[in-house]
């Protein structure tokens, strides 16, 4: 006996189909064959929309069968807003249908916005309104421009936030390092010493990040993240003797356990 497709069927299908006249096409053919459309089936024609005006169409021929956007609705509809205000309507109106935002949503939201004191007062108000706000959202954030601000003000912004995740001041980094502003980057090198982008700053500029923590030194300077950068820029350059020395201040001074584990592997990476 055969066996008769059901929505399930019908939805597999839909992965591979490349075109929206297609995916139309199989949505006219589950109907004739009683087989109602769910939200995932009416998503896939979200993939195929160029505008925020036909992702809007779609969604309300959705409410309009019955069906109720999902986020995964919702966040590719936040694809094509062209401004703040419009990304915040979205937001307000899922909250209003019951749809629980996620991190996809609110980095989507973000491209929408324009600089990132507007980010960050964002991120404050979904944390405020109860959402977790994850790594990828503060990244979001910190990806804005940078360039208004001294690395002293983008640290007092940092520091501000309930959640902080080094890797987002990597963007910073590059930011400050393209402008030709290399005392900002270094200064972000001292929170956030083994992002992606410190460690390629370490590589490409060795004898400047070595002459800056040399010179805090000399001053005075005895901040923990101090030598552990130090020693981190050291390690990437295969300056062995000095990563020694101040990855043993480091490793006495370490309090988390992963710290310790991350400065043990690198001092077991010196030649005997």
């Amino acid at each position: 006996a055969g066996v008769t497709p059901d929505v399930v069927s019908y939805s597999s299908l839909l992965n591979f189909v490349g075109s929206e006249t297609e995916a139309r096409a199989i949505l006219d053919e589950m109907t004739a064959a009683g087989v109602t459309p769910d939200v995932v089936s009416y998503s896939s024609l979200l993939n195929f929309v160029g505008s925020e005006t036909e992702a809007r169409a779609i969604l309300d021929e959705m409410t309009a069968a019955g069906v109720t956007p999902d986020v995964v609705s919702y966040n590719s509809l936040l694809n094509f807003v062209g401004s703040e205000t419009e990304a915040r309507a979205i937001l307000d109106e899922m909250a209003a249908v019951g749809v629980t935002a996620d991190e996809s949503t609110f980095t989507t939201a973000l491209k929408n916005v324009k600089t990132i004191e507007d980010a960050l007062a964002l991120t404050e108000q979904w944390l405020m309104n109860g959402h977790f706000v994850g790594r990828g959202t503060l990244q979001a954030a910190f990806s804005k421009s940078v360039l208004h601000l001294s690395a002293e003000e983008l640290l007092s912004l940092y520091n501000k936030q309930q959640f902080r995740f080094d890797t987002c001041l990597e963007n910073p980094i590059n930011q400050y390092r393209r402008a030709g502003r290399k005392d900002d980057a270094l200064r972000l090198l001292l929170v956030a010493p083994q992002t992606g982008a410190s460690i390629k700053f370490y590589r490409e500029d060795y004898a400047i990040t070595r002459r800056y923590f040399q010179e805090i030194l000399r001053s005075g300077g005895d901040e923990d993240n101090l030598y552990y950068a130090y020693g981190i820029a050291a390690h990437a350059n295969e300056d062995w003797l000095v990563m020694k020395k101040m990855l043993d201040i480091a490793l006495r001074r370490a309090y988390a356990e992963k710290r310790k584990t991350h400065i043990q592997r690198m001092l077991g990476d010196a030649p005997v």
